[in-house]
């Protein structure tokens, strides 16, 4: 399997590229410096420019765990089966492909057609393809779909006395 992680960690191009124009970068950053937390176990690994952070669901080997996704504002949920089809969304819709949830597979699949990047995201694009090996063939939409569906939900609370669910990603 891909080793995305140390990839990223060793190519200081691919690092801007992600960090400037996919919103992405490596962090050591926990559910704690979000006030919540797991019944699972979430090992963040990523986190966004708006302060969210991604991470392993599970524990076990990281190339077959789900990705979670919690944003600072309380939403949470599965957006990806494993760390390939996570690289997939991100580079391939970045920084929008939050606008994809809430979407039936067709509606996905229109709009992800549909969007148009500046010639800077296609190049930061085209860094993260080389260095990871994506082919955009290998992905659709649908697989991010299914990731947000399936079952049981990944669920984070508040790191108070309430114990209150963050809200649902798809809600």
């Amino acid at each position: 399997m891909f080793d995305y992680l140390n990839t990223i960690k060793s190519n200081k191009e691919l690092v801007q590229a992600l960090r400037c124009h996919i919103d992405f970068e490596l962090t050591d950053c926990g559910l704690d410096d979000l006030c919540a937390y797991s019944r699972i176990s979430f090992s963040v690994f990523g986190c966004d420019g708006s302060g969210g952070l991604f991470g392993f669901i599970g524990e076990g080997n990281t190339n077959s765990l789900a990705i979670g996704y919690v944003s600072s504002e309380g939403q949470v949920g599965r957006i990806a089966a494993n760390l390939t089809d996570f690289f997939h969304l991100i580079v391939f819709h970045p920084m929008r492909w939050q606008n994809l949830i809430g979407k039936d597979t067709k509606e996905m699949e229109r709009y992800s057609n549909e969007m148009k990047f500046d010639d800077e995201v296609k190049e930061a694009q085209q860094i993260a393809v080389e260095a990871f090996n994506l082919k955009k063939e290998n992905y659709s939409v649908s697989k991010f779909h299914s990731a947000l569906m399936e079952l049981p939900k990944f669920v984070v609370y508040t790191n108070d006395d309430r114990d209150e669910e963050w809200e649902d990603l798809l809600k």
